[in-house]
């Protein structure tokens, strides 16, 4: 990371390698102004940690900067900077809903320059709390919506589930599969109490011997229906148990079923056509649909052109699998802020070394050529899942999901969902 500081005519440049991480947003410090914090600062940061951040910060400025737990872990990716301290301060704090303080350390009873503490104030946890039970409310209603949906799918012809398809809804297709489809029909046909324990715990395993003979009809036609035969063809009967469980993002609540029998076993999702288990994902492209151009700032480097182009890719791939290739947000931000001159500060990790961490990432669905910033930006995180801001001259980038917890953001659906009224 490269810092610049300056106060009048002076100017001191050092070199620090940072790692940062991301946080939430909100206010600046409040106390009587601080003429430190009238220094310019210019810092580039790639990959790090909110916490090596303001360590590097508080090194080549002077000015003690600490961020509490868990948000010193959070990334952070800061391009074009070249801002006063105080303005440095409340882009960070409106990136991460967090809010500073101004106090004196109490081991340097001798010193009264205060040191800036990023943390979560009362409100920024009001903020957040708000904003993820609103969102635990919109899932809710989108996981119900969403089965009802397919249950009324699953109960059409043949022929109307073909014209579907045509019309390119990938469900009215897998409908028409022997395996998926009979795994479909099965789920929505479960008896009220079997989905009454699904709503409520997440979870439910309903025995295939216990069935009624038109859901085992459709447990066999998911078994044997692509033509297999089994050394024991009643296995499935005796032994073999229905899954069903909640998983998704918030914002993209589904169910998995599996039959499980003897040592094999056999998993579909039911609301979304992307599998999991094989690593699919819901494309990129699918969320550029139905995309709301954002409200297009004044400022005319927003109607600047630019382009982010993706790498080679197989024409024939799978779009519900991440490209090996394919560049983790933090480099095309590196792309976009080498094209506009504009301070750009993102919640976005960047860990290229970690192989894990990559094949977890989002991808570009395709190249964005020649346009306009804001509309580029808009594209960006539809893909990406990401929401953008430019407020007192910076440009932020954070998460959707900026309000959860990793742990609410990961694949595993957490209850509170499922709890919600």
């Amino acid at each position: 990371m490269n810092f610049t500081i300056r106060s009048g005519q002076r100017a001191v440049i050092a070199v620090a390698a940072v790692s940062v991480v991301s946080l939430a947003a909100a206010q600046a410090p409040t106390r009587s102004p601080d003429p430190r914090l009238g220094r310019t600062v210019a810092a580039a940061q790639l990959a790090g940690t909110i916490g090596d951040y303001l360590g590097a910060l508080s090194e080549d400025t002077e000015v003690r900067h600490r961020a509490d737990e868990p948000f010193d872990q959070r990334g952070l990716v800061a391009l074009n900077i070249d801002a006063s301290l105080r303005r440095l301060h409340q882009g960070l704090a409106r990136t991460y809903e967090l809010s500073w303080k101004a106090e004196r350390p109490d081991w340097d009873q001798d010193d009264d320059a205060p040191e800036y503490r990023l943390y979560q104030s009362e409100v920024n946890a009001a903020t957040r709390q708000r904003a993820l039970q609103a969102e635990v409310q919109r899932g809710r209603q989108s996981v119900m919506a969403r089965w009802d949906y397919i249950a009324r799918l699953a109960s059409l012809p043949p022929e109307q589930l073909r014209a579907i398809a045509d019309a390119g809804e990938p469900k009215a297709q897998s409908l028409l599969s022997p395996r998926s489809g009979e795994i479909m029909r099965l789920a929505t046909n479960l008896p009220a109490d079997a989905l009454s324990e699904l709503w409520r715990s997440g979870s439910v395993k309903v025995p295939v011997a216990g069935m009624s003979p038109q859901l085992q009809q459709f447990v066999r036609g998911a078994v044997l229906g692509t033509g297999r035969v089994l050394p024991d063809p009643d296995i499935f009967t005796r032994e073999g148990v229905f899954h069903l469980n909640a998983q998704g993002r918030l914002d993209r609540p589904t169910v998995i079923a599996s039959i499980v029998y003897g040592r094999d076993a056999m998993s579909s999702n039911i609301l979304y056509h992307e599998a999991p288990t094989f690593g699919e994902r819901e494309p990129p492209a699918d969320r550029r649909q139905g995309l709301v151009a954002s409200r297009v700032p004044r400022d005319r480097r927003f109607r600047q052109k630019v382009t982010l182009m993706i790498e080679e890719r197989n024409p024939k791939a799978d779009p519900r699998l991440r490209p090996g290739n394919a560049k983790p947000l933090a480099v095309l931000l590196q792309d976009l802020g080498g094209q506009v001159d504009v301070p750009i500060l993102a919640d976005c990790e960047h860990k290229p070394g970690d192989l894990r961490w990559k094949a977890q990432q989002e991808w570009l669905a395709e190249s964005i050529e020649d346009k306009p910033l804001a509309e580029a930006l808009d594209l960006l995180c539809a893909d990406f899942q990401y929401e953008w801001r430019f407020v007192d001259g910076f440009l932020t980038l954070r998460p959707r999901l900026w309000f959860a917890t990793p742990e609410q953001r990961s694949y595993k659906l957490p209850r509170l969902i499922l709890r919600a009224p």
